[in-house]
């Protein structure tokens, strides 16, 4: 699966570069190799959003288990995938709070 999706990957980005040459100028391929950036951005920035808001909830369902059985459940766990998923949400406007301030 993972060889698949790096193939179409591959083969996307070529399609991009060939048609990139057909702009004249170096500004024009550098603008047409950056649209596949701006695509994987923001793949990568949904991604962390539904990373981050499935471990939130499983935090929610661990502390609910530890409140019933302390010992199977570790505290640790619930506190670690709160703090991993709210680090997964906001990680997306951590990147725009630093592209604001480079401007």
């Amino acid at each position: 699966m993972r060889i698949i999706f790096y193939r179409i990957l591959f083969f996307s980005l070529l399609a991009l570069s060939v048609n990139a040459y057909a702009v004249v100028g170096i500004g024009g391929v550098a603008d047409a190799l950056l649209d596949p950036v701006f695509v994987v951005s923001d793949f990568i920035n949904a991604a962390c959003y539904i990373i981050g808001v499935s471990f939130i909830f499983a935090s929610i369902v661990k502390y609910m288990e530890h409140k019933k059985s302390p010992l199977m459940v570790p505290i640790s766990l619930v506190v670690f995938l709160l703090l991993a998923g709210v680090i997964l949400v906001l990680m997306p406007f951590a990147g725009k709070l630093l592209n604001v301030l480079s401007h």
